[in-house]
């Protein structure tokens, strides 16, 4: 029986198993890097459960995390840039992303770095933004600067959460109410993020 689900499941089902193996960190790392430029999974997915279950790696998740994500941005950037046509299209096409793609020209030369900064901060795809960057030929500087506010910021606001979370399981009042004020501010921008880009 157990080798039958292990058959049927599904490729995300793996790769969420395997963020919670021994092997978490690494997996973790990897879908960091892949989902800024085209990994439909954002981290989050993995980063909420390893840190509740151990809220002092935060820290280290974090910068993992941030990190990856950056280089990923990156990535993306390339893939618009330098192979769209043979590769980034396809992610586009696949995503059903077509009509959001060309509505970000217009945006990216109206301020690139307050577009940029806001969809790296905020649950948006910004895996549509990395590649739509390159294609429309943003400021690699733009790019950089907003790339690395955003993904930080959310990267680092994440994992606090989580750990905030973990440790208000051990009935810390203090804590809670701190886990609100933050959940409040992860609301806040995400409505940002969709007043700015309906």
């Amino acid at each position: 029986m157990e080798t039958c689900t292990h058959k049927n499941r599904t490729w995300k089902q793996r790769i969420i198993h395997a963020a919670h193996s021994k092997y978490g960190m690494w997996v973790l790392g990897f879908v960091s890097l892949i989902e800024s430029a085209f990994f439909p999974i954002p981290p989050d997915f993995f980063i909420v459960p390893m840190i509740v279950a151990k809220p002092d790696s935060w820290k280290k998740i974090a910068t993992l995390v941030s990190v990856m994500s950056v280089l990923g941005s990156f990535l993306g950037y390339y893939i618009g840039f330098a192979v769209f046509e043979s590769f980034g299209e396809v992610i586009i096409k696949n995503y059903n992303l077509s009509d959001q793609m060309i509505s970000l020209g217009e945006k990216f030369n109206n301020n690139a770095l307050w577009t940029l900064l806001v969809a790296a901060f905020t649950p948006l795809p910004y895996k549509l933004f990395t590649i739509a960057a390159g294609v429309f030929k943003v400021n690699i500087w733009t790019f950089a600067v907003a790339t690395v506010i955003g993904r930080t910021a959310r990267y680092v606001l994440v994992p606090y959460l989580a750990a905030l979370g973990g440790r208000s399981m051990q009935g810390n009042s203090y804590i809670k109410k701190m886990t609100n004020w933050m959940w409040v501010i992860v609301v806040l921008a995400v409505i940002i993020g969709i007043v700015v880009f309906m």
